[in-house]
């Protein structure tokens, strides 16, 4: 109610104080055209703002003609849509603003935001000693309105830092209208910007600025004026500050009169464009000359007597493929990993088939070219890795990990898979994107690798109890400690029985048992069966009754993971709870990225950058604190 009641006292104020007539300077609102696009030519556009005499009714198709150099060429004419708009309100309050030019431009700003489409986004920058961002884009009217009330005029005029931080709101799409709608009534004091920088930011951000001049002593119209030009826009200039609540509204209805026309070209060099509007007795012509490029497409030798036609096009009827791009890059990404997959599980398949074939392998083809350089990459890896002492290691877990790849095929693999993320994400949105994929695909493989280490270690340490009863129960039957190992190969499932195989091959090869068993040991790397081990040694040294060693060493297992799973049941909760926390910002942040961008954006510089560092540094101590409290040790 006290917003209401304020609006309705600058109402009755405005009222008061303006009774006399508004003498404008400037002839009144004309079509307003953008510099031709000629990036795709031959087929160029432009856009252009309507007069706001025809907001209601719209533009017929036979209202709007091109020429080019005097030949008329037939444009296609699409209506902007009014949710890809825009619009910064940037208003005057150093003091020379008190009283009556203030109120008279807080109603005039009010019947904008009256006026300007419900769908547009609109944001208030108001300046005195220095520019300050009042009201952040949004499409609700309310807080711009509550910013607005809240202005008090007061210093000097930075009007150039006003137009800079102006042109900081817009968002990146590059299907945005972009809009700034500037109040000024004197030159600018108090700027760290010069006039050319600020005309810089708007002619690199591609937004038009209408300059709404309140004429005092103060005036600066040149620098206006070269804003303005900058701008694409004009200078309206009123002596009455009564007259601000006119010029507002035909800017707003004429920001939600927006059109585009494209064309195909035939026209080379420097061309003269004039592009004309006769509509319900009006009358605008607007020219500019336009650099295009030096090779034109071959002229239509077609004679066609018609006059050119112009064709609507609603813009609803477009279908929106803006997810070709992600999905391709994704689908792309997809296919080099699988290529890449193929290429590594080849070799070891042919190596597999070489060894069994033996001497007639001499009638296989050669390796591919492609897999030759897949061959030569591999053998580099290796001695790299070999050279800084950690291609045993990497060895190691890819053992434990179940994987049957050696530790340079692995790393080119990781390699490739690190190159074509980042390829996707370079493609989709840029080098910091694809530099975060890079690193997401590294940290992945690395976690891939433990992932399949850890379940491959777990399911031994699961299968361990059953499989000592069934070594006890063998060597009571009459085996040979070697004879039962070798059954174990054959019965017990995986990964047990292909570990105990593999024993049996070495020993079988000459390997000692016990060297056999301490390096089958070291590469399950789990303590049950280190007990295990050191008691089939300690019973070849001493003797004794191993089947009962065995059962008890089982029985002991069995214990140890009967607690743990006790453990695991109890924290299940925790651990749960811990999963949902962690992952409520990432979801959160999803969501509001696709229900209202803008305000994530504010997370992406300033502060909002250091908050959002603070709290990912913060979620990560705690789920390693988490884990470190779940994680059980006897």
């Amino acid at each position: 109610m006290k917003r209401v009641a304020g609006i309705l006292l600058l109402l009755a104020t405005s009222a008061w104080v303006g009774g006399g007539p508004a003498h404008a300077q400037d002839p009144p609102p004309s079509i307003e055209v953008a510099p031709v696009d000629v990036s795709a030519y031959p087929q160029v556009s432009t856009t252009f703002t309507a007069p706001p005499e025809l907001t209601g009714s719209g533009l017929e198709p036979a209202a709007i003609a091109i020429e080019e150099d005097g030949k008329p060429v037939s444009p296609e004419l699409v209506r902007l849509p009014n949710d890809r708009l825009e619009v910064v309100l940037v208003i005057d309050t150093s003091g020379s603003m008190r009283d009556r030019p203030l109120t008279s431009a807080k109603v005039a700003a009010y019947a904008f935001l009256a006026r300007i489409p419900s769908e547009a986004q609109v944001a208030v920058v108001g300046f005195g000693d220095s520019a300050a961002l009042v009201s952040p884009m949004a499409t609700d009217r309310r807080p711009a309105s509550d910013a607005i009330q809240a202005l008090e005029a007061d210093g000097e005029t930075a009007l150039f830092d006003a137009v800079r931080l102006a042109s900081q709101q817009f968002s990146s799409d590059a299907e945005t209208r972009k809009s700034i709608v500037l109040l000024s009534d004197g030159a600018d004091t108090a700027s760290l910007a010069t006039v050319e920088q600020a005309s810089e930011s708007l002619q690199s951000g591609k937004i038009h600025l209408d300059v709404v001049e309140l004429l005092t002593g103060e005036s600066n119209r040149p620098a206006l004026d070269q804003l303005a030009a900058a701008g694409t826009g004009r200078v309206a200039s009123v002596d009455d500050p009564s007259a601000l609540a006119v010029l507002y509204d035909d800017l707003a209805a004429s920001l939600a009169n927006g059109y585009r026309l494209s064309w195909t070209s035939t026209s080379k060099g420097e061309v003269e464009v004039v592009v004309r509007l006769e509509q319900g007795g009006l009358s605008a012509e607007h020219r500019q000359s336009s650099t295009y490029p030096a090779f034109a497409a071959p002229p239509d030798t077609t004679v066609d007597s018609s006059p050119p036609t112009t064709q609507i096009i609603d813009p609803s009827s477009v279908p929106d493929r803006s997810w070709a791009l992600p999905v391709g890059a994704v689908l792309f990404a997809v296919a080099l990993f699988l290529v890449g997959l193929l290429l590594f599980v080849a070799p070891g398949q042919r190596r597999h088939r070489l060894a069994r074939l033996g001497a007639s392998t001499r009638s296989l083809p050669d390796t591919s070219t492609l897999s030759g350089i897949v061959e030569r990459a591999t053998a580099s890896a290796d001695a790299a890795l070999e050279r800084h002492g950690r291609r045993s290691r990497l060895n190691d877990r890819l053992e434990q990990a179940g994987i049957n790849l050696r530790p340079g095929e692995y790393v080119v693999l990781a390699g490739s898979a690190v190159v074509t993320t980042f390829l996707v994400g370079f493609m989709v949105q840029g080098m910091l994107f694809g530099l975060a994929f890079a690193l997401a695909a590294a940290i992945g493989m690395y976690l891939v690798l433990s992932f399949l280490r850890g379940r491959r270690q777990s399911k031994f340490s699961q299968q361990l109890g059953d499989t000592l009863q069934r070594l006890a129960g063998s060597l009571r039957a009459g085996y040979g400690l070697l004879q039962a190992i070798d059954a174990l190969g054959e019965e017990v499932p995986e990964p047990t029985s292909s570990e105990f195989r593999r024993l049996v091959i070495e020993t079988r090869l000459g390997r000692d048992l016990a060297t056999s068993l301490r390096a089958m040991a070291e590469r399950i790397d789990t303590e049950d069966f280190y007990w295990v081990e050191q008691a089939i040694e300690i019973h070849r040294e001493v003797g004794g009754n191993l089947a009962e060693v065995l059962d008890n060493v089982a029985a002991t297992i069995r214990e140890r993971d009967q607690v743990m799973r006790q453990v695991k049941t109890l924290t299940a909760e925790g651990r749960l709870s811990a999963y949902i926390l962690m992952a409520m910002p990432i979801a959160l942040i999803g969501a509001m990225q696709l229900i209202n961008p803008d305000y994530i954006s504010m997370l992406t510089s300033g502060i909002g950058l250091l908050m959002s560092g603070v709290g990912v540094v913060m979620l990560i101590l705690g789920a390693l604190w988490f884990r470190k409290l779940c994680q059980l040790e006897y």
